[in-house]
């Protein structure tokens, strides 16, 4: 559980693994849990629950009825992840989707590199939201990022 703890104090000051102070777990212990809870899904789960519980404390429904879906690029280092050029953005680095309901709780989280496609990765990021139970809802997004027009 102090790993826990660690994780916490990373959000919370935005520092580095390898910056963690003494009280906590050391950084590498921390960040073996971190990333094998990620690769397990707990994070996600952990950041589902969060959000449900805040919407239920604010009245809503559990589930959001209505997404919106946006996408930025950024700039990035010259060191470390992943990273490639945006002609349109002229911009060298990755791009972040981000789903938010309407009380902008934080309900999906993509990064990519800056080259690829918008529509891909809007796509990838949706897919586990729209398997959930509960209300068919709206997601609210750029043109670019709608993609090809079906025919219901």
């Amino acid at each position: 559980m102090p790993s826990c703890i660690s994780f916490l104090y990373i959000v919370k000051t935005g520092t580095q693994w390898r910056m963690l102070p003494g009280g906590f777990a050391p950084w590498q212990t921390a960040y073996y849990y971190f990333r094998r809870w990620r690769e397990e899904g707990r994070i996600r789960c952990i950041l589902s629950i969060t959000c449900r519980s805040a919407r239920r404390r604010a009245g809503r429904h559990g589930e959001p009825s209505a997404l919106i879906v946006d996408c930025q690029s950024v700039p990035s280092a010259r060191t470390g992840g992943i990273s490639s050029f945006d002609a349109f953005k002229k911009v060298k680095g990755r791009k972040r989707h981000i789903a938010v309901d309407m009380q902008g709780l934080l309900w999906g989280l993509v990064v990519h590199a800056a080259g690829d496609h918008e529509t891909q990765w809007a796509l990838q990021l949706l897919a586990p939201v729209a398997s959930r139970p509960g209300p068919s809802g709206d997601s609210l997004c750029r043109s670019g990022l709608q993609g090809p027009r079906r025919n219901d």
